[in-house]
């Protein structure tokens, strides 16, 4: 059995490695810098590795 099979076809997949993030921010594995819209509730709230939180 796979997610696909009872999850809806909502999100498009795009091969990323993330490699590390910082607030909204997260970075592949090439470097690259993206703004995180899918990290969820929580990511949303607090961000990633939010030293508080950690």
């Amino acid at each position: 059995m796979t997610e696909d099979q009872f999850m809806g076809n909502i999100y498009q997949r795009f091969p990323v490695t993330v490699e590390r993030g910082l607030g909204t921010h997260v970075w592949d594995a090439n470097g690259k810098e993206y703004i995180d819209c899918m990290g969820g509730y929580g990511v949303a709230l607090v961000g990633h590795c939010n030293p508080r939180v950690v």
